[in-house]
């Protein structure tokens, strides 16, 4: 079968009407006219842009999903140029691309490029093209386009998460070597605040006493801020408050719509609009906050909150790691201190009674004292009962420390209020468990570390209610003088005391002179208001 097409000529002749006509098969073309109309529905029916430009890059064909995305009617764009949509470095990469298939190089062109729609924005989109023929031989560019926002969005997502893993792989890893908690703090905000594009993060420590928070470390912040800047932990504006008191991760999408809470100074003034933050630690013990903010309005999702929960965790199981080890260390230089300290006793308790002088005893207290490990060196003075200063009578470890600081037993001056003055006055042991944080060391900080200690104890020499002199001794250790190691160091200034007076008792027994002191004192009866018969004995 095929179809034909008839076309009829009528004339008059004579009265005579002749038809003439001439029929063609058509089956061809009709089959073409068919394929061309299923192609023309199957084009409008999909969903992707189909485009077909002519050798001059104008267009000539375009569907209902093209129109649709570049925002402009059909009658707008046939015939208007490729620049209509994009830019014109954009149209000669396309017939790079084109030229490519005609010379075989590949069977199809792939671009990516960002659509200039008539609305202004851009849309990122990929083109599949290729060469397009139509009449006369000639030779445009056709393609499928398709908006690829939400593919770009995964993979944005994706590389974000590969991103946030390693992060968290790497800070592990840096948690279990580092030793240096800041170090560690300043690494993690870093970190997030890249993997985020964040413009701040930050570490906030928390001080129970004070109610506050300490910008630890972070990033971003105007100079001065780390270190110095303090946020509330119990006001109503605060997020790191707010966060605390709710005990899981708060999310702020935007500042400035936000009810829960204002915002404090610190966010407010760098222009913040939005962030997590979450509880560094254990919710009942809570160290700090670990926090990371942005000065744009976003929306974050689960897994962004995942990941700063999961620093937040890394971060508190280092912080846990070092108190512990930090308790570990200190407990055995403590008890290394204790056997020190003990064996330090019983050598100078053995040396003392070997000793004849003053001098002597109390050099060798100090001499024990200053080679042992625990301690770095030692003093003994005697107190100047007209200057109320400290007279030096022996040093160990150390060469004229006692000329170069100004230590007095006035508890109106500021240098009799540190531990030597007092333990004068209370006749008990005073000790200093950090020379850098004491205020009432605030005279003598300087010289603490210049000479290298953070712990002092001043102990008073006594023996039956006498004072002999004080016994200063220092560690580089802080909290040194505490507990069992205090309560051992005090009975040095008992024993030293003790031999003190048994070798002046055995000098006066021992001495050939007689020393015989006669003394009046007139009026003293009337003076102290007594009234007493005549000649009386008094006792």
């Amino acid at each position: 079968p095929w179809i034909g097409e008839a076309t009829f000529t009528v004339t008059a002749t004579d009265g005579n009407h002749e038809r003439i006509g001439v029929v063609r098969d058509v089956t061809e073309r009709r089959g073409r006219e068919r394929r061309l109309e299923q192609y023309e529905q199957l084009v409008e029916t999909v969903w992707d842009g189909v485009y077909a430009l002519d050798e001059d890059d104008r267009f000539v064909i375009v569907n209902e999903a093209f129109c649709d995305l570049v925002g402009y009617d059909r009658e707008e764009i046939i015939g208007a140029k490729a620049t209509l949509i994009n830019s014109k470095q954009i149209n000669e990469a396309a017939n790079e691309l084109e030229a490519e298939v005609l010379r075989g190089d590949s069977d199809v062109g792939v671009l990516e490029f960002e659509l200039e729609p008539a609305d202004g924005h851009t849309v990122p989109v990929e083109t599949l093209l290729g060469p397009f023929e139509y009449g006369d031989e000639r030779v445009g560019r056709c393609g499928v386009t398709r908006d690829v926002s939400e593919r770009k969005e995964r993979e944005r997502e994706l590389e974000r998460r590969v991103c946030q893993q390693r992060v968290v792989a790497d800070l592990g890893q840096d948690a279990l070597d580092t030793e240096n908690l800041d170090e560690l703090f300043t690494e993690a905000t870093e970190m997030i605040a890249e993997a985020l594009d964040h413009d701040y993060c930050k570490v906030l420590d928390l001080d129970c006493d004070t109610d506050e928070l300490l910008l630890r470390q972070g990033v971003g912040w105007d100079d001065g801020t780390v270190g110095s800047a303090t946020v509330s932990a119990v006001e109503a504006e605060s997020q790191a408050a707010y966060t605390l008191e709710s005990r899981d991760p708060v999310i702020v999408g935007d500042l400035t719509t936000e009810a829960r809470f204002s915002g404090p100074a610190l966010l407010t003034n760098h222009d913040v609009k939005s962030g997590i933050s979450v509880v560094i630690g254990s919710n009942d013990d809570p160290w700090g906050i670990l926090g990371t903010h942005d000065t744009t309005v976003n929306e974050f999702s689960e897994h962004d909150v995942e990941f700063i929960q999961t620093v937040a965790t890394i971060l508190a199981t280092a912080i846990e790691r070092r108190q512990y080890e930090s308790r570990l260390v200190r407990n055995n230089e403590e008890l290394a201190a204790h056997n020190s300290l003990n064996e330090v006793v019983r050598e100078i308790t053995e040396a003392v009674i070997d000793q004849s002088t003053r001098e002597e005893i109390e050099a060798t207290a100090c001499e024990h004292l200053a080679e042992s490990e625990s301690y770095k060196f030692a003093w003994i003075a005697e107190v100047d009962s007209h200057t109320m200063a400290l007279d030096p009578h022996v040093e160990a470890g150390i060469d004229g420390y006692l000329d170069e600081v100004s230590i007095s037993v006035n508890p109106d001056e500021p240098s009799g209020q540190g531990p030597s003055g007092k333990a004068i006055r209370t006749l008990e042991i005073q000790t200093t468990p950090n020379a850098m944080t004491d205020p009432d060391f605030e005279p003598w900080r300087e010289h603490a570390k210049t000479y290298g200690y953070r712990s002092s104890a001043a102990i008073p020499i006594t023996y039956e209610g006498t004072l002999y002199g004080l016994l200063g001794v220092y560690a580089e250790r802080p909290t040194a003088f505490e507990g069992q190691e205090k309560k051992v160091i005090d009975q040095l200034g008992e024993i030293i005391g003790h031999a003190i007076a048994a070798a002046e008792r055995k000098q006066a027994l021992m001495s050939d002179e007689l020393v015989e002191l006669d003394f009046h004192m007139d009026g003293i009866i009337d003076e102290l208001g007594v009234s007493m018969p005549a000649n009386e004995r008094i006792t």
